[in-house]
């Protein structure tokens, strides 16, 4: 206003508003908040008065942007959470599937030749049935050295199917075996272990070849 009154009275005919609508428009532009033409304003006069009149948009972008990081936030800290618990229970499953299989591994073996020492082998038919099922329905195997393991207990279910004379789920699983253990082959070709156990396995499928009368497979 001051500025408006200034130009207005400043003696310099030149420098004044050429008419009087003009000066009526500088007052309707400040009455009404708007940029007055005769006053020059600074950028932090600008940037402020540009605030004000967005005031309203402003606060609602500003709390729109905080409530997104907040749920951001909290959304992170959940996914964390849940894959923190995840990561748990796939070590928590892991160790069981270790200690199961440790089970299975000392009953096929260990116990298995017990067992055939004193004539009851029979009494692992169940066992093997079950832990033949067990690897039919597993999917996942982690390592080379998991794999040689399931291919080993994968033969010494064969031999007991094949001691009961279950020929046709001893060939099932030794075939399995042969498999297993081929995929360790094709990584270490030199496994000297790998290949004593799959001529184990080799010699009980020839034993079930010529169980059937098939002399030229059971050579082969």
């Amino acid at each position: 206003l001051v500025a408006i009154v200034e130009r207005a009275m400043t003696r310099d005919p030149a420098g004044r508003y050429a008419t009087a609508r003009e000066l009526a428009e500088d007052l309707q532009r400040f009455q009404t908040g708007q940029l007055v033409g005769a006053h020059r304003y600074s950028l932090g006069q600008l940037f402020g008065r540009w605030l004000r009149r967005h005031r309203t948009a402003l606060i609602a972008s500003a709390a729109a942007a905080v409530a997104a990081v907040v749920i951001g936030v909290v959304a992170l800290q959940r996914i964390m959470a849940a894959h923190r618990v995840v990561a748990a229970e796939r070590a928590t499953a892991m160790a069981n599937e270790e200690a199961a299989e440790g089970l299975l591994d000392f009953m096929l073996t260990e116990l298995s030749e017990k067992l055939r020492d004193v004539g009851h082998l029979d009494l692992l038919d169940a066992v093997a049935r079950r832990a033949a099922a067990y690897y039919d329905a597993r999917s996942s195997v982690h390592s080379p050295h998991e794999l040689e393991n399931i291919a080993w207990s994968r033969a010494v279910i064969g031999s007991v199917f094949y001691k009961r004379g279950n020929l046709a789920a001893a060939e099932a699983e030794l075939v399995k075996a042969l498999a297993g253990y081929q995929q360790v082959l094709a990584r270490d070709p030199a496994g000297t272990s790998v290949l004593s156990r799959l001529a184990y396995v080799e010699n009980i499928l020839a034993g079930i070849a010529a169980a059937r009368g098939q002399s030229d497979a059971a050579r082969a």
